[in-house]
């Protein structure tokens, strides 16, 4: 069964509110009411409802003013607009159908033909409704890796430039951990590809139940690993980067280096990743399988 319908029934009228509202709410649907296009328009603004059902003629501001201004200001969620009216002449159909209105109601209002006009709105509300899943879905999508399940390095990026922004608006600290997995292109010469992509998905795996809810962990590319620790210094983010090395080294047949670098007064992202990438270089240096905080 498809989900019902917030309807918007606006009247200037109380008895025909009462009626049509009544009638609404038997079809299954939910039902608002406004007394007048001023009401409506001030509801309007501060809330979202799938289908407005207005009375043409009213006092101050007209359905027909109500459905344009709701139209001028109209996001990304698509209101289905109904007219009820007694002007069923071509001039004001057109007029009414300029101004952005879907559909006619003739008065008195018919119970049957209201229902078969909200059955057409549920159609459209519904594929608006899947059109915005698989929207939502293939953002998701496009912000994670495909092998490991982890944030990609495009989320990556957005979400760096947001822990700037913040760090710099609230003043506090926070650290990213820079991954890297140990002598892994011997171990692909060795076992394949195949099997090196099910060791990239076990370290993923390990990294992510390693850190807080709060960190956020991302396939940089090929090997190395980032996760941003926000809140956090940086001699605190090492330890958190010390227990990601030592779950991976007791879940994995590889070990991990890793560089923690907390974010630096006026740097940007590019300065925060470079510091990381500049201390995990000095952790392999130093003989690998261990982690180097950032100077």
């Amino acid at each position: 069964m498809s989900p019902s319908l917030s309807i918007l029934v606006v009247d200037d009228e109380p008895s025909a509110r009462t009626g049509l509202r009544h009638a609404i709410v038997a079809c299954g649907h939910r039902c608002s009411t406004a007394a007048d296009g001023d009401d409506a328009a001030r509801l309007l603004a501060h809330a979202h409802f799938d289908v407005v059902i207005s009375d043409w003629r009213m006092p101050r501001m007209s359905g027909i003013e109500l459905c344009r201004e709701l139209r001028v200001h109209e996001e990304s969620l698509y209101t289905y607009f109904i007219l009820v009216t007694a002007m069923n002449d071509r001039e004001h159909r057109l007029e009414a159908l300029a101004a952005g209105a879907d559909e006619f109601l003739s008065k008195p209002i018919d119970v049957e033909e209201l229902r078969l006009r909200l059955s057409g709105a549920e159609r459209l509300v519904t594929g608006q409704r899947q059109m915005r899943r698989d929207s939502e879905g293939a953002a998701v999508l496009a912000r994670m890796d495909a092998l490991t399940g982890v944030g990609n390095r495009l989320r990556m990026e957005e979400d760096l430039h947001a822990l700037v922004s913040d760090a710099e608006r609230y003043d506090h600290a926070s650290s990213l951990a820079f991954f890297d997995i140990d002598n892994f292109k011997q171990w692909n010469d060795t076992h394949g590809h195949v099997d090196g992509d099910r060791i990239l998905k076990e370290v993923a795996y390990a990294i992510r139940h390693a850190v807080r809810a709060a960190d956020r962990v991302y396939r940089y590319g090929g090997e190395e690993f980032v996760v941003t620790l926000p809140h956090q210094t940086a001699a605190e983010a090492a330890l958190v980067a010390e227990r990601v090395r030592a779950a991976v080294a007791a879940a994995c047949p590889v070990t991990v280096s890793a560089g923690v670098a907390q974010l630096a007064p006026n740097a940007t992202a590019q300065d925060w990743i470079s510091a990381a990438d500049a201390a995990l270089y000095r952790a392999k240096a130093r003989g690998r399988d261990r982690v180097v905080v950032a100077d």
